[in-house]
């Protein structure tokens, strides 16, 4: 079946989808949903916004409450809440610009988080310079789990998440003109940057397809990547790298590491010897995403709130647009403060 994409800008795209696919997942396999912070399809951001421009399906409830009557009698929708039943002809926002950089030097390190995809390059005046961009995945799910759905329904899915992988890495490559990579990252998204069996990652029990602590080849023309040890199936090597990094600093036993991310990973290092590693799902908590006024940090996005003169102050740049997960943990503690929550989140 074909659907046809039309984005605001003027641009028109014809693709080819299956009988029953998801209309995001369309959207996805065309690039055209990279830099969406999405709810895993849950209908609850409302940022998969598409509009039919003929044969509108029905509005569900989720879609009720978050399009105005007017734009659903329009035509606009959810694309995470409908699938191809037919040729259709859909019109789409413009996206969000991924940012790159044109800092350059030998050396360059990613961690390629579930939500942000962060790198460092070590420049020509000898100084790591800090960059991040979200995740190009994003486009497909906000979690590892919806990804993971997403990836094992077809072999093209796999293939295709670690493509947007490899591609988003390969700019950073060219922009910096670095020669050397190192690599790290929850298991998942190693799994997938490498094209590895997901499976014991889906399903429990658990298990890893790799134990990385090694030089792989990326293919494209990409230099080698070094890849720190993956300590466990949700234990990645971007905690094994910050413990390498802890560890070089000579530190106080017991001491906790904790990489509080989409994917939260935490380390107690007991002595020398002997470490304990978990992890846990923090999404939603920590980046915003599926909650009512949730967003990503960024302009216009609130990330600190405390109390003025005047009441409750927000720190903002720019027209307010959302708030961050911190934005919300931090009204959080402001309202415990001046106790008007209590301990169990009621007013």
């Amino acid at each position: 079946m074909k659907v046809e994409i039309i984005v605001v800008t003027g641009d028109v795209r014809s693709v080819q989808a299956r009988l029953g696919q998801p209309l995001l997942h369309v959207l996805f396999e065309a690039n055209l949903s990279q830099g969406w912070a999405l709810c895993a399809g849950a209908g609850s951001c409302g940022k998969c916004r598409i509009r039919f421009l003929d044969h509108a399906p029905q509005a569900q409830c989720e879609e009720h409450a978050l399009i105005q009557q007017e734009d659903l009698e329009h035509g606009w929708r959810l694309a995470c809440k409908h699938v191809v039943t037919r040729d259709c002809r859909i019109q789409l926002r413009t996206l969000p610009r991924q940012r790159s950089t044109s800092e350059e030097g030998e050396l360059l390190a990613i961690d390629v988080g579930t939500t942000r995809i962060k790198w460092a390059v070590d420049g020509k005046r000898n100084r790591a310079v800090e960059h991040a961009m979200i995740n190009p995945q994003m486009g497909v799910g906000s979690e590892i789990m919806s990804r993971l759905s997403y990836a094992l329904s077809s072999e093209t899915a796999q293939s295709h998440l670690r493509e947007v992988l490899v591609s988003a890495i390969k700019q950073l490559v060219k922009d910096s003109g670095a020669r050397s990579l190192a690599v790290g990252g929850n298991t998942t998204m190693i799994a997938m940057l490498l094209g590895l069996p997901l499976q014991g990652l889906a399903f429990a029990p658990y298990t890893l397809p790799w134990r990385g602590d090694e030089t792989v080849g990326l293919g494209n023309g990409l230099p080698p990547a070094y890849v720190p040890p993956l300590l466990g199936p949700f234990i990645g090597a971007d905690i094994s790298a910050g413990l390498a990094a802890v560890c070089a600093k000579e530190p106080e036993y017991p001491y906790l590491l904790a990489d509080l991310g989409t994917n939260g990973e935490f380390v107690l290092a007991v002595d020398e010897d002997h470490f304990f590693a978990a992890s846990v799902p923090m999404g939603p908590a920590i980046e915003g995403v599926g909650l009512c006024c949730g967003s990503m940090a960024g302009d216009g996005v609130v990330s600190k709130v405390r109390v003025g003169q005047k009441g409750l102050h927000v720190d903002v740049q720019g027209a307010m647009a959302g708030i961050s997960g911190t934005g919300y943990v931090s009204l959080l503690a402001v309202l415990r403060r001046i106790g008007l929550l209590d301990e169990d989140g009621h007013f």
